[in-house]
Order: C-alpha cells, then structure tokens, then sequence
C-alpha cells in the first residue's frame, strides 16, 4: 500500500495516524487473507481469537514503546541544535 501525501498534510498529526492506522489494518487483512485459507478453507471468520491475539499484540507494542520512552528524555539535553529546531519553519 502506497500513501502519496502532500507535505502540507505531514504536518497534521491526525492525517499521519489516519494513515498509519489504515496501513495497519490493510497489512494485517493482507496477512490474514495469506493464512487463513490454506488452514481452515472456506469456513472462516473472524472470531473472538483474531480479535484478541491483535489487542494482545496491540497492547504489547504500546506497553513496550511507552516504557522505553519514560526510560530517556525525548529532547536531547545540551544539544547545540536545539533552538534551531524550535525557530525551523517547513
């Protein structure tokens, strides 16, 4: 899946979850169209199991992220970049 975006919208922090979100959910389908035919043929759906395996998964990722972003700080202290970061117009 192919997302073409204006640079103007990469600067809408809603637009880019939007679309992250969509590519997720377009590459878990993907696999799930792989896989669940060759193992259960034509009696398929999705049931209790594939919804909680991917909160579980879900809910690992993010556990995982957010403990790693409380160990380090986001902005690096002392760095000689960083006023210029603040004054950058895109």
């Amino acid at each position: 899946l192919l997302i073409l975006m204006n640079s103007d919208f990469k600067r809408v922090p809603w637009f880019i979850v939007t679309a992250g979100i969509i590519v997720l959910i377009g590459h878990y389908i993907d696999i799930f169209v792989m896989i669940m035919p060759a193992t259960v043929g034509d009696q398929w759906f999705i049931g209790i199991s594939e919804i909680s395996s991917l909160l579980l998964i879900l809910g690992i990722f993010i556990y995982v992220v957010f403990n790693a972003m409380t160990k380090a700080p986001l902005l690096a202290k002392g760095s000689p970049f960083i006023k210029e970061s603040e004054h950058f117009h895109y």
